[in-house]
């Protein structure tokens, strides 16, 4: 009786523990926002090729993986490499938000024309966010823009570029932030004063590192 037991129990066990899945868009879920309210930590949305005319919002999430399902390659330490069409081709037309958010991952898509916002908090920071081979472009204000708590951020071989203010903000109190091998030309397209990169005066720890930064209105690299 006591083995009929523990084997009962094992079964139990083995039922409550969910492997991380792929959840495909549109196939699975009809928008990028239903699958992210679905999705549990270690899931993967795969989106495919697509104008998506809805804005997306990740909020309290954990381990999450947002990424186009489009082919390409890449050589190693190429900067700006010529991949756009590709990423073109899944295409976010509303806003991105990342809110109180860790471990989340963005990849292989384009936001235009809304850009992106990320925002952490004291008691929920944004940590451990990756964008990877993401096109932010045209956006009407800023591309890309940090604020409120957040760390240990990486921007790695991404297009933000033509957009209306400055192309990257890192605003309010950020610590360990890697921009590298990225293009980010031609922003301010709107605002004179717009520029490539802006860090804000209580950020830390900015790597920025073999950009391409070509064209922005007033400054590549401006501290404010």
């Amino acid at each position: 009786m006591r083995a009929l037991t523990l084997g009962l129990g094992c079964v139990v066990l083995l039922g409550v523990l969910a492997l991380p899945a792929t959840l495909r868009v549109p196939a699975d879920y009809a928008t990028i926002q239903a699958a992210v309210d679905a999705a549990a930590p270690g899931d993967v949305i795969l989106v495919a090729p697509g104008i998506y005319e809805e804005a997306v919002t990740v909020n309290r999430k954990s381990d999450l993986t947002i990424k186009g399902d489009v082919s390409f390659t890449t050589e190693e330490g190429e900067c700006c490499p010529d991949i756009w069409d590709e990423v073109g081709k899944v295409v976010i037309k509303g806003p991105f938000r990342i809110l109180d958010s860790t471990k989340i991952t963005v990849e292989a898509l384009t936001v235009s024309p809304h850009g992106v916002y990320a925002r952490g908090s004291t008691a929920s920071p944004v940590e451990d966010v990756i964008f990877r081979y993401v096109q932010i472009i045209t956006s009407y204000k800023d591309g890309l823009v940090f604020v409120g708590i957040y760390k240990d951020i990486e921007i790695l071989g991404c297009n933000i570029s033509e957009n209306g203010w400055d192309g990257i903000q890192l605003k309010d109190w950020g610590d360990g932030v890697l921009i590298d091998h990225c293009c980010i030309n031609h922003n301010g397209r709107t605002r004179p004063t717009g520029v490539g990169i802006r860090i804000g005066p209580h950020v830390k720890n900015v790597v920025i590192r073999a950009n391409c930064l070509v064209g922005n209105a007033f400054a590549a690299i401006h501290p404010g």
